[in-house]
């Protein structure tokens, strides 16, 4: 179970990143319409840019003025693989209890166990998807920037 999620999540995190290509694209496109017809600008409501505030625009995600990281701290956890790495982790935790338990730990050194293995569980997914996130590709360098506001 706990292969499985891990798997399940590294599958979800590489088609958010296809997703993220296709808006970027869809973006510039956009941005080549305004660029022809300017006077189209008002009727569209997604971002003519292609960097990570146009995209995330485009995504629906509010970044502050000036770009940068997302508003909600807590969007990670409003995410598919955000949500499965919680789920995944509780699973880990549950092994190392189980384990714990098995091997005649006392209870509370079960939940110190749980509470490691859940927090180690947690940091090894996000800082693999991270990495499969943030992978740099020449074809996603943005063209059209934001504008600073």
């Amino acid at each position: 179970m706990l292969f499985a999620g891990i798997a399940t999540i590294s599958r979800l995190t590489m088609l958010n990143r296809d997703d993220y290509r296709w808006v970027v694209g869809m973006n510039r496109l956009r941005h080549g319409y305004i660029q022809l017809h300017p006077e189209l600008e008002p009727h569209f409501i997604a971002s003519p840019y292609d960097d990570l505030p146009g995209a995330l625009r485009t995504l629906g995600i509010d970044v502050p003025a000036g770009g940068g990281e997302p508003n909600s701290v807590l969007h990670l956890l409003q995410t598919l693989p955000g949500m499965l790495t919680v789920i995944v982790g509780g699973v880990g935790a549950a092994i190392a209890a189980l384990a714990a338990v098995a091997v005649g730990i006392p209870p509370l050194g079960a939940v110190v166990a749980a509470a490691a293995a859940f927090a180690v569980v947690v940091v090894i997914v996000g800082i693999r998807g991270q990495r499969m996130t943030y992978q740099p590709s020449s074809s996603l360098e943005p063209r059209f920037p934001t504008p600073p506001r």
